[in-house]
């Protein structure tokens, strides 16, 4: 499905049938477009209204129809390059179209072109109260706020919106530079650093890092040099411009012509060096009107951009570095040592560590990590030489400054914003991305298994996990990711096993490991170290979790004795809810859990009791069969230091 050309809505007649692209009219309410042989978007204009009955909010329709179509990739805005994006657009025009202009009445195009400033600025305030008060869904609408008026001043002010549909401000009298800077900063104190990014986040935005390392890196370059070379050679800025057929530019214009483009998708390339002649007036010896042919170059310096940010993304991801130990990494190629590829970086121990307190490391990192650091060494060369700088990010346009890295907080607008227009998710940090890779490690979904198997290209989990845990930067991602979401598990882990209140063969076994480092019955950072470190050194997923009979599964390195529930479900990763705690080896048990277990006892005793003689068989078997297995786990677990409290038996380790 390819698009027609650009329609400018201003001069277009609305009551007409508008082809918006091969076979896709502008007044259907469902817009399904297949971008590839695969991959296809649905756009459904019946979300504004609950009903999907949009009689009665037509002009309000076509606006956020209007909206959308100026969104698709490569059309107006020359950084969207992502059906996503355009999908991700459309969801926050939809949220404000339904929470502010339906809400509020604005639904014909009187209405609309009467909205005043106050009322849109109150709009974006009541979306920020409700942010503070941790309302469900007020930060989607609070981005959606934002995007929309945005979005809707931008189009106003070049002219494509027709008259009833124009928003009579701008985007700065909405919000001032100061007003946005003290929204983005609210909006970043609202990030969870903690939460790591889910894993159909990080899919996504891998395969399109990868793609434009791998497939577009090669053309970016190429044409950024080529502009580059023009700019100095001209004495210019590098700013936008076009490249004409004549004149000092006439090679530049062949060889652009001539250079082969690979697509984005069906009928979309990465760049649209199609020529355009237009009829100006010219000055000169040459006075008077004359055909002009020029091609256009400003989609360069977005790809230019896009290109930089997924390099950034991939380094950030599989790497386990802070924003500002990726802003000082050198312009040093990755080197390979035993088959594997090692990077050169500098570790800062705390925010406070100057340049020169940074202490020299070298980690292994995966080959796409490898081409990452190649493709930003010869992106940024010429610059790079310019600025005499030897850091491996530099700026795309030197100003006069002259910063010879990036800033800091580049690092976090790279992430978030490739992440945004691939998933539409508008708060990922790069604090997040660290913890990705850590989470999927711990997390307990097979998925998640298969995917980090996939994104280390590895043909095995237990691969990744061993190569990963020569990376100590990741170890520590690791531990720290697992320190604070199961804290509270561990701590009740590691105290109760010290204070001989727990049970079972893996609690013997952690116990006697803390015997040999001398555990002093205090949680310790080392303690919970070591068990991750044996269980990424094992090559096993970490799973920790608690099991409905009570105490805690905590698998960790028996790959050839499986607890009971992987074997019965055929699962890679324990299922708690399929839980044999009976049999299983690799449980610790509580006094919850010995309680839990006299309780059942207790339980089949009375069903056993209303039985009589007539009653079947086979029930009665199965009745006393329950109860002499819990007897049993009962003396195994107490076999040796059982304590009664209060009649009630505890349990000491094994």
């Amino acid at each position: 499905m390819k698009l027609a050309n650009l329609i400018n809505f201003s001069e277009a007649d609305l009551e007409q049938d508008i082809e918006i692209m091969d076979g896709l009219s502008f007044h259907e309410n469902l817009w399904k477009i297949q971008y590839a042989q695969s991959e296809h978007i649905t756009i459904n204009f019946k979300r504004i209204v609950g009903n999907g009955d949009l009689s009665d909010c037509r002009d309000l329709t076509i606006l956020i129809k209007i909206l959308t179509y100026y969104n698709f990739p490569k059309l107006v805005n020359l950084n969207l390059t992502s059906w996503s994006t355009t999908e991700g657009r459309f969801s926050h025009f939809v949220n404000t179209a339904k929470h502010f202009l339906l809400e509020s009445g604005f639904t014909s195009r009187v209405m609309l072109s009467n909205i005043t400033l106050e009322q849109c600025q109150n709009y974006i305030e009541k979306c920020k109260t409700l942010c503070e008060s941790n309302v469900k869904g007020a930060v989607f609408k609070f981005d959606s706020a934002i995007t929309f008026f945005d979005q809707w001043a931008e189009l106003t002010e070049r002219g494509l919106l027709p008259v009833g549909f124009r928003l009579e401000y701008d985007k700065h009298s909405i919000l001032s530079k100061d007003k946005r800077s003290e929204l983005y900063n609210f909006r970043e104190s609202l990030i969870d650093s903690w939460s790591p990014l889910e894993a159909e986040v990080i899919k996504p935005v891998f395969d399109e890092s990868v793609r434009y390392i791998r497939e577009f890196a090669p053309t970016i370059i190429s044409c950024s040099d080529l502009l580059n070379a023009r700019d100095r050679n001209s004495g210019k800025e590098q700013t936008p411009v076009q490249v004409r057929k004549d004149g000092r530019t006439k090679e530049l214009f062949k060889t652009l012509r001539n250079m082969s483009i690979p697509e984005l998708s069906d009928g979309i390339k990465l760049f649209n060096f199609t020529p355009i002649t237009q009829r100006v007036k010219s000055g000169g010896y040459a006075c008077g009107w004359q055909d002009r042919t020029t091609i256009e170059i400003g989609e360069v310096r977005p790809a230019v951009i896009k290109l930089k940010r997924c390099c950034v993304f991939i380094i950030g991801l599989f790497t386990g570095l802070r924003r500002r130990e990726i802003a000082a990494l050198l312009a040093k190629p990755a080197h390979k040592r035993n088959d594997s590829m090692y990077l050169d970086i500098v570790r800062f121990k705390t925010a406070s560590d100057s340049d020169e307190e940074g202490e020299a490391d070298t980690i292994p990192v995966p080959d796409i990590v490898a081409e990452a650091i190649d493709v930003l060494i010869k992106l940024f060369a010429d610059n790079r030489k310019e600025l005499n700088s030897e850091y491996l990010l530099v700026t795309d346009i030197i100003t006069r400054k002259r910063f010879e890295k990036v800033k800091i907080s580049t690092i976090s607008k790279d992430i978030q914003g490739l992440v945004e227009e691939v998933t539409g998710k508008s708060d990922a940090s790069p604090h997040q991305l660290r913890k990705s890779i850590a989470w999927l490690l711990i997390s307990r979904s097979e998925s998640n298994v298969d995917l980090i198997r996939q994104l280390f290209g590895h043909k095995s989990y237990g691969m990744t996990l061993r190569y990963i845990m020569r990376n100590d930067l990741m170890v520590a991602s690791v531990i720290e990711l697992i320190e604070h979401n199961y804290t509270e598990e561990l701590k009740d882990i590691f105290e109760a096993i010290s204070n001989n209140k727990t049970s079972g063969e893996l609690s013997d076994k952690i116990k006697k490991r803390m015997e040999v480092q001398q555990y002093k019955g205090q949680v310790l950072a080392t303690d919970i170290e070591t068990y991750v470190r044996e269980s990424l050194q094992a090559g096993v997923p970490l799973f920790v979790s608690r099991v409905p009979i009570g105490g805690f599964c905590m698998k960790s390195g028996e790959e050839d004795t499986p607890p009971p529930c992987m074997a019965k479900t055929g699962s890679g990763m324990p299922k708690v809810e399929f839980c044999d705690y009976k049999r299983c080896k690799h449980l610790i048990y509580n006094e919850e859990s010995v309680s839990n277990i006299q309780s059942q006892i207790r339980y089949y005793q009375q069903k056993l009791s209303y039985l009589d003689e007539s009653s079947n068989e086979s029930v009665v078997a199965h009745y006393e069969n329950e109860i002499l297995e819990h007897q049993e786990l009962l003396k195994r677990l107490g076999s040796q230091k059982p304590v009664f409290d209060d009649a009630e038996l505890t349990v000491g380790a094994v």
